[in-house]
């Protein structure tokens, strides 16, 4: 049911969650975080639930080794489900009250029914009358200590090398999850499969591999407004400002994703692009969640001509975004079509869609396929057109429509 979800999920375009500060989670790794933290608090309220029906209002948290900072504060001690037994309700043998921490003050105060996401620690009823006066009077003071976290050097560390061995298996998760969709059809069907090949360092994976950075290098290939050996010395650069604010060239944006808000993001930018670089061959870009129409990205510094730099706001928009969710815009003062080096960056990057806008009002939609190919392979053809008596748009466009059916990438003129 759970792997239903996520494929739908993933249909749908939904391959992670983002937190309120901005941090996006892998949908494998939320959805078994939720799963886990949900089997924790329905634990945990069976036990209180259960201990309010027995008569009991005490429970006691369980204590693991290691643990981190927050749950060191909690672990091990005894809480009360009801005010009255937080304030004195019970009492010593010589009839001093005993105070306990009042659950949902303290390790609950967060509003979960466990002390955060994730958590392994379970509170598990708390029978008093089990226990001596000695006993009780032991918990009560030991429960009421201040809340700090005591570990040991020796458990923090224990602890922060647990968490480096996690971040170990999570970041070889990820390499499996880029060579697949880098090498789909030849890559392990299943993680277990890759981790063997991996340890073993099997003749397969260092093939594997090889293939793999061969294709990331190609991968490492710009957005560009030229393709192949191509100069563009004779471009038309002007950008004719009076047309790019008319409704006619408005209306191209209209439609492209379905979400208004985002299309009319897409056109705002567009047009600032233009407008930026009338009468220049610098190119802009900008990164659009498609999921929100904000700006995830931007670089309107390029000192090259004829192809984009990604600057840091560029490159940490594609790494703290999931793939298929960004949206990227830049100009071609060429007045090209999108270039294979536009679609190898779209494919590598994992953007959602591509936009060219040119600077005589043309806008172009593109998206990479399946099958991977260079740049160079592009900007081949489209010579070869082009020795065939072609100008070169219509030598793009002839390379677009041979390598739409040869390699499955989609483009249209708006």
């Amino acid at each position: 049911m759970r792997q239903n979800l996520e494929n739908k999920l993933r249909e749908q375009d939904i391959t992670a969650v983002t937190y309120k500060n901005g941090v996006n989670v892998p949908l494998r790794k939320y959805d078994a975080m939720a799963a886990r933290s949900t089997t924790a608090e329905t634990q945990n309220r069976s036990q209180t639930a259960q201990g309010q029906e027995w008569g009991y209002d005490l429970v006691q948290m369980t204590t693991h080794t290691p643990t981190c900072a927050v749950c060191a504060m909690y672990q091990g001690r005894v809480y009360a489900t009801t005010r009255e037994a937080a304030n004195g309700k019970y009492t010593s043998r010589n009839g001093s009250p005993l105070y306990f921490p009042y659950l949902y003050d303290t390790a609950f105060v967060s509003g979960y029914d466990t002390i955060h996401p994730n958590c392994r620690h379970r509170i598990a009823i708390f029978p008093p009358g089990a226990y001596t006066d000695e006993e009780m009077s032991a918990y009560s003071e030991k429960s009421t200590r201040p809340f700090e976290d005591n570990r040991s050097d020796e458990e923090r560390k224990e602890y922060a090398q647990d968490q480096a061995e996690k971040r170990r298996k999570n970041a070889q998760y990820k390499q499996y999850e880029r060579l697949k969709q880098v090498l789909s059809n030849d890559a392990p069907k299943s993680y277990a499969g890759f981790v063997r090949m991996k340890q073993t360092n099997s003749q397969r994976y260092q093939e594997l591999m090889s293939d793999y950075r061969k294709i990331m290098r190609v991968a490492n290939q710009r957005e560009s407004g030229i393709s192949g050996k191509h100069t563009a010395s004779n471009s038309v650069n002007t950008v004719n400002l009076e047309y790019i604010s008319s409704k006619e060239y408005h209306d191209k944006f209209k439609g492209i994703t379905g979400n208004i808000k985002v299309d009319e993001q897409l056109y705002r930018q567009s047009k600032a692009m233009l407008t930026h670089r009338n009468g220049t061959d610098k190119e802009d870009m900008c990164l659009i969640d498609s999921r929100t129409g904000k700006i995830a990205g931007h670089q309107s510094n390029s000192k090259v001509d004829f192809g984009v730099e990604y600057n840091s706001s560029i490159e940490n928009a594609i790494k703290n975004n999931p793939r298929n969710t960004l949206i990227s815009i830049h100009n071609h003062s060429t007045n090209n079509p999108p270039t294979g080096s536009d679609f190898v960056s779209n494919g590598s990057n994992g953007y959602k869609l591509g936009l060219v806008v040119t600077h005589n009002g043309k806008v172009f939609t593109y998206k990479a396929g399946k099958n991977p190919f260079s740049a160079d392979s592009f900007g081949t053809r489209v010579e070869k057109y082009r020795r065939l008596g072609y100008n070169e748009f219509d030598a793009i466009i002839k390379t677009l429509t041979d390598y739409t059916e040869q390699y499955g990438i989609e483009w249209s003129e708006r």
